[in-house]
């Protein structure tokens, strides 16, 4: 089996009062470090978004110059570790500054379908041009945030004009309807990766674009009965520095009472059903495995699960490779 891994880099979407340096650029750090023993290579979606923040505001706050720094500084050192770079989008940057010490998050346009038609083809091509202008290869792979991809055809051609190929949002029966997250992937097609050109939920043989959709795993529900009660007891993982977006109390209860489908991750706690996740499909002899990620979320924990899925995996015969590296051609 081939196995991808891929990490969104970016921060957190609500609460953010520290810089960067303390959860991204060191927890990217740990994670290569645990891949270079093996000589592991994977897939980076970096937030382009956010380096449009950062180089707009840079010059007015010395913490923010240095963030933007040593971000594109160790972008830059990932690509030429052949780590493959590839295309994020949050576009509520647009609407976000950093005021007071901290980031004033507008989260009321989070998904790309919020704006109009010509706000979507400059923002793509603003973020697009950002990212690449770091970068001695071209992006090629392409990632939503917050799974918000959809409708497609509010950026399909813009993917087309920037040189996207690959994309990499879809995962199987995901669902998320609230204020800032919509997207409904019920009914996509049920296969490894297909080509597409309108919207990935219709294949198309000639397609322009290449569907590869995130391995799926199930959260029991009590998994999330232990977040509710360490919040309690205020135990929280060292990887915490900022707070995410939470979800709505309808989605909360349903996943107590009946867990969660996601896209296979070694974000903390979900880390811990990646070797089982693995050992099942590879029971059913697919060809790939793909695992999602965030430095932000990594802790010691999610380190030593990924340590022990590796050393399972190389001593099993199962390789790894990247979305370029396997299906950019």
């Amino acid at each position: 089996m081939k196995i991808i891994i891929s990490f969104d880099y970016e921060i957190y979407f609500k609460k953010n009062d520290t810089n960067s340096n303390d959860y991204l650029i060191k927890n990217t750090n740990k994670i290569i470090k645990e891949l270079d023993k093996h000589n592991i290579k994977t897939t980076f979606f970096v937030d382009a978004g956010y380096l449009c923040a950062l180089d707009r505001q840079r010059d007015r706050n010395i913490n923010l110059k240095n963030d933007y720094l040593n971000i594109i500084h160790q972008i830059v050192m990932l690509e030429k570790e052949n780590h493959e770079i590839g295309f994020h989008t949050h576009p509520h940057w647009e609407d976000s500054f950093f005021i007071n010490g901290k980031w004033n998050m507008k989260l009321n346009r989070y998904k790309i379908s919020d704006y109009k038609q010509k706000e979507i083809e400059t923002i793509i091509h603003k973020y697009h041009e950002h990212l690449q202008r770091n970068l001695q290869k071209n992006i090629v792979s392409h990632r939503s945030g917050g799974w918000c991809l959809e409708p497609f055809g509010l950026i399909k051609n813009h993917l087309k004009n920037i040189g996207i190929k690959i994309e990499a949002t879809v995962y199987k029966e995901g669902f998320c309807s609230n204020k800032t997250h919509k997207y409904d992937f019920r009914g996509y097609p049920e296969k490894e990766y297909w080509r597409f050109s309108d919207t990935p939920k219709m294949e198309k043989k000639d397609g322009l674009f290449i569907e590869v959709p995130s391995t799926t795993s199930y959260i029991p529900n009590y998994y999330y009965w232990k977040i509710i009660i360490n919040k309690l007891l205020n135990i929280t993982s060292d990887a915490t520095s900022g707070e995410g977006i939470k979800p709505s109390i309808k989605e909360m209860g349903r996943r107590i009472l009946f867990g969660n489908t996601i896209p296979v991750s070694i974000d903390r706690f979900k880390s811990s059903v990646l070797l089982k996740t693995f050992k099942e499909i590879e029971k059913t002899k697919k060809e790939y495995f793909l695992i999602l990620g965030h430095p932000k979320s990594i802790d010691e924990s999610s380190i030593n699960d990924l340590k022990m899925f590796i050393e399972y995996v190389s001593s099993r015969g199962h390789t790894f490779t990247t979305y370029a590296a396997e299906f950019d051609n």
